[in-house]
C-alpha cells in the first residue's frame, strides 16, 4: 500500500530533508493522499505554499472540502502533461506513483517526456524534482542542469 509507505516515518525524515529552505511546493498527481496535509500541518516544516494538482476533478473536489483552515494550501485541476508553468516557479516539485502512471498508459514514453519537460519549466533555479516510485532499482532522471 503505497499510502502507507508515504507516511513512513523514514519517508518523513527524507522529505525534511529535501525541502529545507523550500517556499514554493507543487504536488503532482496528488490523488487523494494526506501527504499535502502532513507537510502543512508539520510544525518543524516551514514553506510560504503547497500547491496540489490532478486531472480528476472529482478529487480536486474532495480535497477541497478537507483542506480547512490551511490557507496556504491549494489544489487545482491540471493534467500534467498539458499545464503551462513557465510563469509559475516552484523550488520543490514532487510526484508520488505518477511517472509509473503515466509510461504505463497508451503513449506513456510520449506523455512522460511532455511532464517531464512541463517540469522542467515550473522548477527555480536550485530546485528539486522528486519523484517517489515503485521502481525495483535506483534510478538517476537527470533533467539537464536546472
Amino acid at each position: 500500500d503505497t499510502q502507507k509507505v508515504s507516511n513512513a516515518p523514514s519517508l518523513k525524515q527524507q522529505l525534511h530533508y529535501l525541502l529545507k529552505d523550500k517556499k514554493r511546493i507543487m504536488i503532482m498527481g496528488t490523488g487523494s493522499s494526506h501527504i499535502p496535509f502532513m507537510l502543512y500541518d508539520d510544525v518543524d516544516f516551514k514553506t510560504d505554499a503547497i500547491t496540489c494538482t490532478d486531472y480528476s476533478e472529482v478529487i480536486i473536489s474532495k480535497m477541497q472540502q478537507q483542506i480547512g483552515n490551511r490557507e496556504q494550501l491549494h489544489y487545482k485541476v491540471e493534467d500534467c502533461t498539458t499545464m503551462n508553468l513557465k510563469d509559475e516557479k516552484y523550488d520543490l516539485l514532487m510526484e508520488k506513483g505518477l511517472l509509473d502512471a503515466i509510461l504505463c498508459g497508451e503513449g506513456g514514453e510520449e506523455r512522460a517526456r511532455l511532464m517531464l519537460k512541463n517540469i522542467d519549466d515550473a522548477l527555480n533555479n536550485g530546485a528539486v524534482y522528486l519523484c517517489i516510485n515503485m521502481w525495483r532499482q535506483i534510478q538517476i532522471l537527470t533533467l539537464g542542469v536546472i
